[in-house]
């Protein structure tokens, strides 16, 4: 793609999460793709701000003697199992985004626009208005000036897979999400529900287009995989990745009419499987002989590797429903829906080791072309 002309360079604005695989495999897979085009630096805002905030302790007075008098549990947290176990998978996940992704920290966003040719915004839910978003004063009536991209060029704006993940835009928001989003060059969103309301706003028609995470192949994602070291070489397991409520009778249940042993990903009584690394989770699913998950990646791997899996409702506080529709779009997509386990089934699944993926190949074809499509004309 140009090579002889120039080389693009270009840059990835999306969300930091070290704990969070989601996140980490779509930043990872967008880059990887945006490669095709030219240079690719992923922007963070800052060190602090990358390993995350909740881990990010500043021992000052103030905070000295919050500890000490214990306000708001903060000593109970910080000498907690869960604390010391998240900051190890942190820690895992920051090590792969250092090890496979160029990384800038410390960006001048005043001043960064003049050194790319393009911007690039997504995917995850970047312009979810519930996520506070770091320097932006006035975000009680204005969206986020870096996720929208609003210190560069109108031209060099683009969105790939952005996702919005809120039911409606709050009213005091919607002035400031109309100008932006008509300031924007391309846009493509990761939902159906997130087009429709950029249609409702600003009378603008958007693609909709495939999580990052697919436009990779499953020898792409083999590539990077890796065995855990506790996982004895023919072993036969069936592993669980909830971000809600795991739902252990049925998933033992299943597992011991086929002898399986359980492998639960985020499991607090096992250090080892809570602080799995990327590469290694993404092993997990690829050797599974049945995959139980809430999450849409979850499923999306499962999907990618031909895996036997059963994607149930999350269950927890403050879920939205955009979660489940998400995942119900994809599962449409691929006619896999009757992989759903939902509390009127019991969370089971007619036989859940026989899967039909039958239409996947065709439909990735035909979504990616769909994808490089867009990223073709919005990237000349």
């Amino acid at each position: 793609h140009h090579t002889w002309l120039h080389m693009k360079k270009i840059a990835r604005i999306s969300i930091v999460g070290f704990d969070n695989f989601g996140c980490i495999v779509q930043n990872y897979a967008l880059e990887k793709v945006l490669c095709k085009y030219g240079t690719v630096d992923t922007l963070f805002d800052n060190e602090k701000e990358y390993i995350d905030k909740r881990y990010h302790f500043e021992w000052n007075l103030k905070n000295i003697i919050k500890f000490i008098i214990n306000r708001a549990g903060v000593r109970r947290f910080f000498t907690s199992k869960k604390f010391l176990f998240e900051v190890a998978r942190a820690v895992r996940g920051r090590d792969f985004c250092s090890k496979y992704m160029n990384i800038r920290y410390d960006v001048d966003f005043d001043t960064v626009d003049s050194e790319y040719d393009y911007f690039v915004v997504g995917s995850d839910q970047v312009w979810n208005p519930g996520l506070p978003a770091k320097g932006d004063k006035y975000r009680k009536r204005k969206v986020s000036r870096i996720k929208y991209l609003k210190f560069a060029s109108p031209e060099k704006r683009i969105a790939y897979a952005a996702s919005i993940a809120q039911p409606d835009i709050p009213p005091a928001l919607r002035d400031s999400f109309k100008e932006s989003i008509d300031e924007m060059a391309h846009i493509a969103v990761r939902e159906y529900e997130g087009a429709e309301l950029i249609k409702k706003y600003t009378g603008r028609d958007v693609d909709v287009v495939l999580d990052p995470t697919m436009l990779l192949s499953s020898d792409d994602w083999s590539k990077i995989e890796n065995k855990p070291y506790w996982l004895d070489h023919d072993e036969k397991y069936l592993f669980t990745y909830f971000l809600g409520e795991r739902i252990d009778d049925v998933v033992n249940k299943v597992a011991s009419q086929r002898k399986l042993r359980v492998i639960n990903m985020l499991d607090l009584d096992n250090f080892e499987h809570y602080t799995t690394s990327p590469e290694e989770w993404i092993y997990l699913i690829h050797h599974a002989e049945l995959i139980y998950t809430d999450s849409f990646h979850g499923t999306v791997f499962s999907i990618l590797f031909k895996r036997p899996f059963v994607v149930c409702d999350r269950i927890g506080k403050g879920i939205y429903s955009q979660m489940n529709s998400r995942i119900n779009t994809l599962l449409k997509q691929f006619n896999l829906s009757s992989r759903r386990g939902t509390s009127s089934n019991s969370y089971e699944i007619g036989d859940p080791y026989n899967i039909d993926y039958g239409d996947v190949d065709s439909v990735l074809k035909i979504k990616r072309q769909e994808a490089y499509d867009y990223l073709n004309a919005s990237i000349l």
